[in-house]
């Protein structure tokens, strides 16, 4: 026994249950948020705060949308720092706004049909621990881009998503990839 503690522990590491998780959505389940059929969406599910990435996200979509004019970016999420007006505005004078949708906070069926319909989910933070989110878009199904800070380049090697650098060309260069993929 380390420092003479005989206290049992173990370690339980985090994970998701997977049966709760989806490959498929009914198409018109998303139809409230704008969602429709023929849209092509790109998924961030997080706190829309600065560390998260929500902002280059958003101006790589912005980058890419003439390209791949059927996408929509999906900022779901807590606005805990009052960026989704920022956000909001940069959209409008791109151009994007109705391309660009806050639903705010998800949980329950809502959030597994944005995970199960996405095409993309993308978390491009400066760093996580285990981002459960990560966890439950691969049990969707649904393939993930994410910044190195992430720290799942298992995605890659399983061939379920890509690691690319934290700059809004390198995320807009991956996005048209994957969603040119299918």
């Amino acid at each position: 026994a380390l420092l003479g503690v005989r206290t049992p522990c173990s370690v339980i590491p985090n994970g998701i249950d997977t049966t709760l998780y989806s490959r498929s959505c009914d198409p018109r389940a998303l139809l409230t948020l704008g969602i429709r059929e023929e849209h092509r969406v790109i998924l961030f599910m997080g706190r829309i705060h600065p560390v998260k990435g929500a902002d280059l996200l958003l101006e790589a979509f912005i980058e890419c949308h003439a390209r791949q004019p059927s996408a929509v970016l999906v900022l779901a999420g807590p606005d805990e720092f009052g960026l989704e007006r920022k956000f909001r505005e940069r959209a409008t004078l791109a151009g994007l706004r109705d391309k660009v949708v806050f639903p705010g906070m998800v949980s329950g069926q809502v959030k597994r049909d944005l995970l199960a319909r996405a095409n993309v989910f993308c978390l491009p933070s400066v760093a996580e621990g285990f981002s459960m989110a990560v966890l439950e878009a691969l049990a969707s199904g649904t393939a993930v881009l994410l910044s190195a800070g992430c720290n799942f380049p298992e995605v890659e090697v399983a061939g379920a998503g890509r690691v690319c650098e934290r700059t809004p060309r390198a995320i807009a260069a991956s996005l048209e990839l994957m969603l040119s993929d299918g």
